[in-house]
This record gives structure tokens, C-alpha cells and sequence, in this order.
């Protein structure tokens, strides 16, 4: 009986340090964002959740908290009218920054090592 809980307990203690059960970097989107924004375009644009920002063009999702989650970090600046995150990137961190206008309207900036774009209207769906 002794041996048996000697090895439950180091089985927990191994099973505690495993990654696995470690809970994953999540991103934070403000709630002020959350919800769908599009370019104007069907099938293009950002959804911002309360762990993620997904963005969608055409058919494809780029999920940046998986990115995050891979990249070991991405940096965010949250106040009450801008959301920025920068991922890592192996030529320089790109940035995307998110201004709100209006309460349907935020400008999205996006910036690279080599260049700026933006600002862009997305509109809330």
C-alpha cells in the first residue's frame, strides 16, 4: 500500500511539471473590440474574442494567439481606444494597431521593419 501511494505521488509530481498541463498564453483583446470587423469585403477581416484575435481573408483563419502561443510572446498595449500586439518575426516584429473611431469604426495601422500600411477601416458586423 505504501508503494503503491510512493508512486502516485511521484507519478503527480512528474505529471504537474509536464507542459502539457501548464495553461497556455492566452492574448487580450479589450472588450470595447470583441466581436467581428471586416474591411468592407465579405470573408475579410478580424474577430477579436476575449483569449484571441482571428483574421480571416477569403477562406483562410490566421488564429495570431496560436502564434503567439509558438512565438513564445507577443506584446500587447491596451487602452481605452487602442488595442496593439506586436508577433514576432524573423525579419522584425510586425505590429498591428487597432484605434477605435466610432463605436462601429477602428482603424487598423499595421507596421514591419520595411514599412507602415494603414490606416484602414474595419467596420463592426
Amino acid at each position: 500500500m505504501k508503494r503503491i501511494l510512493l508512486l502516485s505521488v511521484i507519478g503527480l509530481a512528474f505529471l504537474s511539471g509536464c507542459m502539457f498541463l501548464q495553461p497556455l498564453p492566452t492574448m487580450s483583446p479589450p472588450a470595447w473590440i470583441q466581436g467581428t470587423w471586416s474591411f468592407g469585403e465579405v470573408g475579410a477581416g478580424y474577430t477579436f474574442t476575449a483569449t484571441t484575435v482571428l483574421m480571416t481573408i477569403g477562406v483562410t483563419t490566421l488564429d495570431m494567439g496560436a502564434i503567439y502561443r509558438a512565438s513564445g510572446g507577443v506584446t500587447e498595449i491596451i487602452t481605452d481606444t487602442l488595442y496593439s500586439f506586436a508577433v514576432p518575426h524573423e525579419t522584425g516584429d510586425i505590429t498591428y494597431e487597432f484605434r477605435l473611431v466610432d463605436a462601429n469604426t477602428i482603424q487598423l495601422t499595421e507596421r514591419t521593419a520595411f514599412s507602415t500600411t494603414g490606416p484602414i477601416p474595419l467596420y463592426r458586423q
